[in-house]
Order: C-alpha cells, then sequence, then structure tokens
C-alpha cells in the first residue's frame, strides 16, 4: 500500500497485491494437482469527504486470474506480469482484468458510524466471463 504524504491532505491511497503464489496443489496423487488460482490486484482509494460526521470513499479495483490454461485444460504454473510494452498490448491485457468501483458513504464518527451506504459496479469483458452487476447495500449500527 502506499499513500504520499501531502498528496490530496492525506486521500489518496494505491495498493497492489499478489494473492495465492505457489505451486500446484494436489490430495491424492501430483498427476492430478491443480494450480493455486494466483490473482493480482491494483486498489486506488480516494477519500473524497472527510469531516467529523461524514465520509464519502471511493474504490477502484483491477483484478486478474494469472492463471492460464490451454483447450486441452493443461494449466501454466509460473506466469510472466509484463509492465506495459506498447499501447497495443496494453489494451489487449486490461480485457482480461476484471473491474469493479464503488461509493461509500458513512454517517457517524469513524469506528462509530450510525448509518452507512455502498453503491458500486462490477464488469468483465465478454470473452472473461461476461458478468456486470450493480449493487446498493445501506446499513446501519445503534
Amino acid at each position: 500500500m502506499w499513500r504520499p504524504i501531502d498528496f490530496l491532505d492525506n486521500r489518496f491511497s494505491a495498493g497492489v497485491n499478489l494473492s495465492n503464489l505457489g505451486p500446484k496443489i494436489y490430495y491424492i496423487d501430483r498427476s492430478q494437482a491443480d494450480p493455486i488460482p494466483t490473482n493480482s490486484d491494483w486498489v486506488l482509494h480516494i477519500n473524497f469527504l472527510m469531516m467529523i460526521f461524514n465520509n464519502l470513499i471511493y474504490t477502484l479495483d483491477f483484478s486478474k486470474l494469472m492463471i492460464t490454461t490451454d483447450t486441452a485444460g493443461n494449466s501454466q504454473q509460473f506466469y510472466r506480469l509484463s509492465l506495459l510494452p506498447g499501447v497495443k498490448i496494453v489494451f489487449r491485457r486490461i480485457k482480461k482484468y476484471r473491474t469493479s468501483m464503488g461509493f461509500e458513504y458513512l454517517y457517524g464518527q469513524p469506528g462509530d458510524f450510525v448509518f452507512a451506504i455502498r453503491t458500486g459496479f462490477f464488469y468483465e469483458d465478454p470473452a472473461y466471463g461476461n458478468r456486470k452487476f450493480r449493487y446498493i447495500r445501506c446499513w446501519n449500527q445503534i
């Protein structure tokens, strides 16, 4: 996680996460081993409104499953995470990322909120799953 000091009054943060790194796992015999679902996440977080009783937070998340399989179902055990070598390649690769974004509004003091509402959107390219949904969630704490 990276939170630059004195940038947007400490309201901005960014993070990168690689999870589930490791060799293939198996339960009975090695011939039936499956790769661990390695995932990479890139997150931006901006706190637009920081007051004593009001907080408005925006989050943007890009997530990619790093395991690839061929048509026979064989998977690659190790992967390459390349840095942006060219604009054409960037747009071709960005389609593989799942994108989610959302807003959260909190009313109350931090750690003891009274009311909260979240709304967001999730998008996945049609060639890589085609899942899309929106959500709204509201709750209160007394």
